[in-house]
């Protein structure tokens, strides 16, 4: 993606920004910005959940829905 989403909408990145895959090499997109925000919200509760101060890795399925 090159320049800013359009109004309503923001960058997303996979990997994660969060995980040590993302960030420089990641792929980014633009997204619906409350779809955005709610995935966030997802993601904060799983690592929440999932008790990350102790896991050290984690895989990523990607399914079709």
């Amino acid at each position: 993606m090159i320049g800013l989403p359009a109004p309503g909408m923001e960058c997303d990145e996979y990997p994660f920004a969060s995980t040590l895959e993302g960030g420089f090499n990641s792929s980014i997109e633009a997204v619906n910005e409350a779809e955005h925000r709610l995935q966030a919200n997802l993601h904060s509760i799983f690592y929440r959940d999932a008790n990350f101060a102790r896991v050290r890795w984690f895989a990523v399925v990607v399914t079709w829905l």
